[in-house]
């Protein structure tokens, strides 16, 4: 099986070798991630987390169902 890009060599062609392997990580997360995701969203700026119910679930002793809503803020300048 042939995988594109080759994980040990760096884009310029040269082999990866242990201590580059961080740098190699880097390069192959900005290649693959915005070719499957349409790139990562910007920095939050803020998360809100509201819990709005709690309610037991009768057939499993102990077990509590939370519903809960998350907000996150992004800057509109970024």
């Amino acid at each position: 099986m042939k995988l594109t890009p080759d994980l040990l060599l760096f884009n310029d062609g040269s082999p990866v070798e242990a201590s580059s392997w961080p740098e190699r990580r880097q390069e192959l997360a900005n290649t693959i991630i915005p070719a499957q995701f349409g790139g990562l969203p910007p920095v939050h700026e803020n998360i809100d987390i509201m819990r709005y119910a709690n309610s037991r679930i009768c057939h499993w002793p102990g077990v509590l169902y939370r519903t809960y809503q998350i907000g996150v803020g992004f800057s509109k300048t970024g």
